[in-house]
């Protein structure tokens, strides 16, 4: 049985949902955006938009890495 990797998509997280979690981790309303902005270039895609979209923007919508193929 072969195992075939494939990538993760996550959703975007609703603003209301990172506002709750900002609170409850002490979080400063002020600073929120920027942490925000931190975690996203931490983890490489934007939290608020989901990996999806870095994924279709890099892969194309067809799914493969045209960069990677050599394609323009």
């Amino acid at each position: 049985m072969d195992l075939i990797a494939t990538p993760r998509v996550s959703l975007p997280i609703a603003r209301d949902h990172i506002e709750r979690a900002a609170r409850r981790s002490g979080v400063p309303g002020y600073q929120i955006d920027a942490t925000v902005q931190s975690l996203s270039a931490h983890l490489g895609w934007d939290i608020t938009q989901g990996s999806g979209a870095a994924l279709l923007s890099s892969e194309g919508a067809a799914g493969t890495n045209d960069a990677a193929a050599g394609a323009p």
